[in-house]
């Protein structure tokens, strides 16, 4: 568990009143925070096997210090119940560490209240693919998790329509069906290399990808969102993280970012 200190705000309380904010009230207040979580907590869950961590410094980079000096194989963060400028400094965060990270992110969202809570499951699981090397990593990742859980497993390719002036719009529809037909022969393809005998589900939508994403997660009531960090091949090519980012900030599923590392 880590709660990431700001350094000016520790420095002003050092100046202030001498006080180590980290240890004297960051640290504790986590303890208790923790401690009033796990009311309830699974058999290998305890509060004694929690280590908790208070570094000082920028939130990204200590949350991915801290998972390559603890040998994290998962970084679990919440995504959604900030509201103006914690809401920005929260999404800058997970912006920022999905460009860096080495470590797969599972994003969770803030449940709604108005659910019946029951034992948390995932019974329905969505993939999406690009066909690149780190979405393909992913899918294989979703795979693992639907077999373990078990789950059904729908994995998908959004294809992004081609952008053009409405003039032209009559010269691309045939193109863009051409691309969604090759994009079906294409994960069908691959559902069939990397689901082996996993039964799998395959959509292809045409759409703008974080939106479509979403939609297919609705549509299927997925429960878990599976995707990779795209690679930052080329000057036009999106920023990793950026389409990822955008599917977490929209979606109120949780979302498990994995990265490709070679």
């Amino acid at each position: 568990m880590i709660n990431v200190v700001d350094p000016l705000l520790a420095q002003a309380v050092r100046v202030r009143s001498g006080q180590d904010l980290a240890r004297e009230d960051i640290e504790p207040a986590l303890r208790q925070f923790v401690a009033a979580t796990l009311t309830a907590p699974p058999p290998a869950v305890t509060l004694t096997s929690v280590v908790f961590r208070t570094p000082i410094g920028d939130a990204a980079r200590s949350i991915l210090e801290t998972a390559e000096e603890d040998g994290a194989d998962l970084i679990v963060m919440g995504t959604q119940g900030l509201s103006g400028f914690r809401k920005w400094l929260l999404g800058s965060t997970i912006l920022r560490l999905l460009r860096r990270t080495r470590v797969p992110v599972l994003g969770v969202p803030q449940p709604d209240e108005s659910l019946t809570h029951e034992e948390p499951s995932v019974r329905r699981i969505l993939a999406t693919t690009d066909f690149g090397n780190s979405s393909i990593t992913a899918v294989k990742a979703a795979v693992q998790w639907a077999r373990a859980c078990p789950a059904t497993l729908t994995v998908s390719h959004i294809v992004t329509p081609l952008t053009v002036p409405p003039e032209w719009r009559s010269l691309v529809e045939t193109s863009d069906e051409t691309r969604v037909a090759n994009g079906r022969a294409q994960l069908h393809a691959l559902a069939q290399q990397l689901c082996g005998a996993h039964e799998c589900d395959e959509v292809v939508v045409l759409g703008h990808p974080a939106d479509a994403i979403a939609s297919v997660a609705l549509e299927r009531r997925a429960e878990l969102i599976v995707m990779g960090l795209a690679s930052d091949d080329g000057l036009l090519s999106a920023r990793p993280g950026s389409i990822a980012y955008r599917v977490l900030s929209s979606t109120s599923v949780p979302v498990l970012v994995v990265p490709h590392v070679d």
